[in-house]
């Protein structure tokens, strides 16, 4: 066992400076070193002599200004970090013996110097200084080879979240950090890697502060090579959520603590480079949608939509018109279906929502045609006067047409031209009419069956409505069916897909006595019924009222 010769020094001005003391030293050669750190650290160190008493009745004078930091300052933190030994301080046969003694086979004495561990003076315990992010040590987390019980000086609940072993060794230019959960795992990896970043968290830590968070985001790649009851469910959505893709783990199934791999023979750098990453776009919890949760319940009107006001008794069944949802328009050929869209399609854009329509079942000047005399709410036949009165204020409004004059378009065509107008004219409603025009394009479709091409028809139109937060209304013949014959979901032609995937479910009903509009589904709120339609031949306009 080596024997110290301990310097003259004031235990008070040792509380003052924080720890930062020099090492112990022995004999007149390691006085040298002495000299290097008092180079180093100037404002820190003092040897024993004459100036040092000088120096200490300098720092006297504040230790009334700072009694209340005194109080708190750890008294076993002073008497067992200050009197230790340094590592590198140690004789061969010592390191030998504490190598032993604490299982740091593998671990090189000039990694285990450059961290300043250090050792009691009988050799029976290992101490790791723990830093705040300032760089300034403030605990030591003691490893006893009796109990082997890892101890923290000072446990305070908020000290243990923000401090890390190796913190001041970190080097800003290197993109990559390794947090390990031991000192000696995170030794291992910055001996195995020739350097790389890597620090500890203390024992007994819980959960990772918004301080420590915000210290890793700097850097573009953090891997977490936590003890296994660290890999849970709270933890990886707080660093998933916080430090997004740069954000990586080392599973502890089948892999050891670093230092473990280390002495296993296991390469560390092929460990690291296999890391996993935490965080993926597509994956969410509910932090993502917290707020925007908050806000549909605190302003409920505002997420049912636009309020239509021709047709407002429509409001009770669907509350109104959302971005990002579908619908499915149906009924029997020849009831009006076009007609009736053109004016539920017409309410929606006289109060401002933006509307493209992909008419495929009749010339656009008819659509046009039908549109202006709903929107005059008279019949414009031989009346140029007014069609032009009328034609001034339709022109204001916000109706885009896609002009099919050619035809020979394929669907990815029609899809790309949809893609456009959203983007140049800010679209938030595509009327599309009618679905079975489409299967006939003749496109990569063409190689699929008819269902199959259906469903991939409408799964695009689905993720069209949804990425672009568009309301898409989509018009679907039903399957042949006896006239007048009341229509239900499962009338609609094609597969079960569309029924199960769309928002909305409307069906135009003509019966022998009476027309109504049927909601069969409604996702938003589930509210399902029917209002009855009366319709108007001479200004082409639909009237609704509550069905009895």
């Amino acid at each position: 066992m080596l024997q110290f010769q301990k310097f003259c020094i004031n235990r008070t001005i040792l509380s003052l400076l924080q720890l930062k003391q020099p090492r112990l030293f022995r004999s007149i050669h390691l006085q040298l070193k002495l000299k290097r750190y008092l180079k180093e650290y100037p404002s820190y160190f003092f040897c024993a002599s004459q100036n040092s008493f000088n120096l200490g009745n300098r720092f006297n004078s504040n230790i009334a200004a700072n009694e209340t930091e005194e109080k708190h300052m750890n008294q076993r933190l002073l008497n067992s970090f200050v009197e230790a030994i340094a590592m590198g301080d140690l004789k061969v046969t010592d390191f030998s013996a504490v190598s032993d003694k604490f299982n740091l086979k593998g671990l090189d004495i000039q990694f285990v110097d450059k961290y300043d561990i250090r050792v009691s003076n009988d050799l029976n315990t290992l101490m790791f200084p723990f830093y705040s992010l300032n760089s300034e040590c403030l605990a030591v987390q003691s490893l006893s080879d009796k109990k082997e019980q890892k101890l923290l000086s000072n446990r305070s609940s908020e000290l243990l979240n923000d401090i890390l072993f190796g913190w001041p060794l970190i080097e800003q230019n290197q993109k990559k950090i390794i947090v390990t959960s031991d000192p000696l795992d995170a030794l291992a990896v910055n001996q195995a890697t020739d350097g790389i970043n890597a620090v500890s968290l203390p024992v007994d830590f819980k959960k990772f502060s918004v301080e420590l968070l915000n210290a890793l985001k700097p850097f573009t790649k953090v891997i977490f090579w936590l003890h296994p009851h660290l890999h849970d469910w709270e933890t990886h959505r707080l660093l998933g959520e916080s430090l997004k893709e740069k954000a990586f783990f080392i599973s502890p199934k089948g892999i050891s603590s670093a230092l473990l791999s280390l002495q296993s023979g296991c390469n560390l750098e092929r460990i690291l480079n296999e890391a996993k990453p935490i965080y993926h776009k597509c994956l969410a919890t509910f932090n993502t949608y917290r707020d925007a949760v908050r806000e549909e319940i605190q302003g409920h009107e505002k997420t049912t939509g636009v309020k239509w006001k021709r047709f407002s008794v429509l409001n009770d069944i669907l509350k109104g018109h959302r971005k990002g949802e579908l619908t499915i328009f149906s009924g029997q050929t020849g009831t009006g279906k076009t007609t009736f869209l053109c004016e539920y399609s017409l309410d929606l854009c006289t109060q401002g929502v933006p509307t493209l329509w992909a008419n495929f079942e009749i010339p656009n000047v008819k659509l046009v045609k039908t549109m202006v005399m709903q929107f005059s709410k008279q019949n414009l036949i031989g009346h140029v006067e007014a069609f032009d009165h009328w034609a001034e204020k339709f022109e204001k409004i916000r109706m885009n047409f896609i002009d099919f004059e050619g035809g020979g378009r394929t669907f990815q065509e029609i899809l790309q031209i949809m893609e456009r107008a959203v983007e140049s004219y800010n679209i938030q409603h595509l009327v599309v009419d009618n679905l079975q025009y489409m299967l006939n394009m003749e496109d990569s479709y063409a190689i699929l069956d008819q269902l199959r091409r259906q469903d991939q028809i409408f799964a695009c139109l689905r993720e069209f409505a949804c990425r672009q937060k568009c309301h898409v209304t989509l018009v679907i013949h039903p399957r042949k069916e006896p006239e007048f014959n009341e229509l239900n979901n499962t009338s609609i032609s094609g597969t079960a897909k569309a029924i199960q995937e769309a928002d909305n479910i409307l069906i135009l009903q003509t019966t022998k006595t009476r027309q109504y509009l049927q909601v069969t589904k409604n996702r938003f709120d589930g509210a399902k019924g029917c209002v009855i339609v009366e319709f108007d031949k001479n200004s082409l306009t639909f009237s609704m009222k509550k069905a009895s």
